[in-house]
């Protein structure tokens, strides 16, 4: 799936990228020469520190990544996915979606899930392995976002996760009913990518 991710002109097609010429004519460091490496892509970027360089870099203004959660019953043995519809904006009302939320300045993306779930849904982690697009880690989500997405579990002596404030409802939704449910189109590809990596455990 392709998706602009800033209005001034990067295109996101899975891990690889392409950059506009705008940004091909801005000033880069000796050590990322991104006029010779057109294919490089944010969301192909290992972390968030060198994602932040190279929107500097190419002088884009660059929102603040994103990391969610594919909650699942059981790390070692998932059969079902806690799906949260949004409260908000009224647009997606009743979509669902990963919850999680912004990686503050300086934090780190583990870090920042942790706290966003604490958050919203009331619930401690553990956390398990990353889910990447071919070809990268972050995948391109709305609103010019990239987002990163780890599979987890409730963890020991957690409290059950509950629907906050910016979720109508938080539903333990079997795998393979996942793909009835109305998704936020940006999180299809992930719920998808998600499911694959559950099939292999």
């Amino acid at each position: 799936m392709v998706g602009e991710c800033w209005a001034e002109g990067v295109v996101m097609n899975g891990g690889g990228g392409v950059w506009s010429a705008r940004m091909a004519a801005q000033p880069v460091s000796p050590s990322i020469d991104i006029r010779r490496r057109p294919a490089y892509s944010l969301c192909g970027l290992r972390s968030c520190a060198r994602y932040t360089e190279v929107a500097q870099l190419i002088g884009v203004p660059m929102p603040r990544p994103v990391v969610a959660a594919a909650i699942v019953d059981s790390l070692s043995d998932p059969t079902m996915l806690l799906a949260c519809s949004r409260a908000y904006p009224q647009d997606l009302r009743g979509q669902f979606e990963l919850p999680g939320g912004k990686v503050e300045d300086a934090e780190d993306p583990a870090e920042a899930l942790a706290r966003e779930i604490a958050e919203e849904l009331g619930a401690r982690l553990t956390i398990g392995e990353r889910v990447c697009p071919e070809g990268g880690q972050w995948w391109p989500i709305l609103g010019g976002r990239v987002m990163g997405v780890w599979l987890a579990e409730v963890a020991a002596g957690s409290p059950a996760p509950r629907a906050g404030a910016s979720h109508l409802e938080a539903r333990w939704v079997p795998l393979a009913d996942l793909a009835a449910l109305p998704w936020i189109v940006a999180d299809l590809p992930i719920v998808e990518a998600v499911v694959a990596v559950c099939a292999r455990r």
